[in-house]
């Protein structure tokens, strides 16, 4: 805090130059370390200028990682669940990189700022629609709104990554595996299901999977 005499337009009289206590490193500084504040009745912070940059630091330190703590797992859940995804992102980057990709105008408004590369398949990364954020944003709503109106597959039944050669993986094994090593696949599928239950998919999804193979070992050993 700086005090100046009553007469201030006299030549003798000079600001006296005061000291004052940190309320943080309890030590006396003179005013010039300590920051103005109009809430104090001195006029200066409580803090002197290195307790104030300390504190500063320390909070964005903390904020920081709180902020990593709360973003890292859905981070890392997201790269486990999107690695097609992942990879195709990587691919357009590199190729960008090594000019195979050059970056062209928003193919809806022709926009040449925030360009980025819109993938309508995954499976080929370098097939990429050229969209600003804004028409990439809403291309991506555009594509849920016709996801949903599709039906959706049956995960347990029918799942159709058990279809692509046209005919049913279970039917297959049925048909090419002797009776017991085929109560054997039911088995060890009611088992495998059972063991990795709330750790994998979805619970729900799991248990009906258990209740699908256990009904079919159920039928065959009737059947047999």
């Amino acid at each position: 805090m700086v005090t100046i005499a009553n007469d201030a337009n006299h030549p003798d009289q000079q600001p006296i130059e005061n000291v004052k206590l940190c309320s943080s490193c309890y030590e006396k500084k003179p005013a010039k370390d300590f920051y103005r504040s109009a809430i104090n009745r001195d006029g200066l912070s409580g803090h002197c200028r290195a307790c104030h940059v300390k504190k500063v630091n320390t909070g964005r330190k903390n904020k920081k990682l709180l902020s990593y703590k709360q973003v890292a797992p859905h981070k890392k859940f997201w790269l486990q669940t999107n690695k097609l995804k992942r990879k195709a992102h990587q691919d357009v980057s590199y190729a960008i990189q090594k000019g195979k990709l050059i970056r062209q105008p928003c193919e809806r408004c022709g926009v040449t700022e925030h360009v980025v590369a819109h993938h309508e398949d995954y499976n080929k990364p370098l097939d990429v629609v050229w969209l600003c954020k804004r028409h990439h944003k809403e291309r991506h709503m555009e594509i849920d709104r016709e996801n949903k109106d599709k039906p959706k597959p049956d995960m347990v039944n029918h799942p159709p990554h058990y279809t692509q050669g046209g005919i049913e993986m279970l039917d297959y094994i049925r048909a090419k595996f002797p009776p017991e090593q085929y109560i054997g696949f039911l088995r060890g599928n009611i088992e495998k299901y059972n063991t990795r239950i709330g750790l994998k998919d979805d619970s729900v999804q799991e248990a009906a999977k258990i209740e699908f193979y256990a009904k079919e070992l159920h039928r065959f050993l009737k059947e047999g």
